[in-house]
């Protein structure tokens, strides 16, 4: 993890702008998370007009690190293989570094920090219950998004989702609504 002064800071509900060299270890960024705060962070390369140099190759990765320097969370693999996202329940108040890196390549990114609803709440009514289950067990196998039971908001619903609305089933965390930028 980087030193404190060398942090860039990244708020929930905010969005920062970085680029990232051939052999470069990434920027890092502090977040302040209450205990139980839902956090996703999306990470996407911007892509230049074709043709365009220098060229925007870049395969992104985020990880999430706790102030004592151990990985909170890593980015589940999203499907176009240049974007990242990572979806992270903190389970402690408290500092935290996030690290967007370059698994392969180089360019510029964008990086954003979306207060989260309640992990396994595909409506945003503060509940995990069965509209959730039907949610997921009607898209089971395919591409969708939160409001189909992309708990983990990979772009799958697959099992793992149902783990996580099975881990939280019967919660009730007040109204929460997912903020985009």
């Amino acid at each position: 993890i980087a030193r404190p002064d060398a942090l860039r800071r990244l708020d929930v509900v905010s969005s920062a702008i970085g680029a990232i060299g051939s052999g470069d270890s990434g920027d890092h960024y502090a977040i302040w998370l209450e205990s139980g705060e839902v956090l996703r962070l999306n990470a996407r390369s911007l892509f230049g007009a074709a043709g365009a140099s220098p060229t925007n190759d870049l395969d992104l990765g985020l990880t999430l690190y706790r102030a004592s320097g151990a990985v909170a969370a890593s980015d589940q693999a999203v499907p176009d293989g240049h974007n990242a996202t990572l979806f992270f329940e903190a389970d402690e108040a408290g500092l935290y570094q996030v690290l967007v890196s370059g698994k392969s390549g180089s360019g510029e990114y964008i990086v954003d920090a979306i207060s989260a609803p309640m992990a396994g709440d595909s409506n945003g009514d503060g509940r995990v219950d069965m509209q959730e289950y039907v949610a997921w067990f009607y898209h089971f196998g395919s591409s969708g998004s939160l409001s189909q039971g992309d708990f983990d908001l990979n772009g799958a619903v697959d099992m793992v989702d149902y783990v996580i609305w099975f881990n939280h089933f019967g919660q009730n965390g007040g109204n929460i609504t997912a903020t985009s930028l």
